[in-house]
């Protein structure tokens, strides 16, 4: 993930960008309360697309799929609407 200094404004902004987000970039968004950005890279942004279109897929085949048409944990064989 990359944080930057906006040079125009006084705020930082974490930017989305394809890579891992850890435990810890999480916390300092919340903590220090960062804008979050989507990177504007064409390449992930088609990769974002390809995911979005794979999940819309499955949903509407009725596939159940954890944490997306289903619950989470105890609930994971309750389906949830979309």
């Amino acid at each position: 993930m990359l944080i930057e200094k906006l040079e125009s404004v006084s705020t930082e902004m974490f930017v989305l960008d394809g890579g891992a987000t850890a435990l810890d970039d999480v916390n300092s968004i919340a903590r220090q309360k960062l804008t979050v950005q989507l990177t504007s890279d064409s390449a992930i942004l088609a990769r974002v697309a390809s995911s979005t279109k794979l999940v819309a897929a499955a949903v509407s085949s009725g596939k159940k799929i954890y944490g997306v048409t289903t619950g989470f944990g105890a609930m994971a064989s309750e389906v949830v609407s979309c």
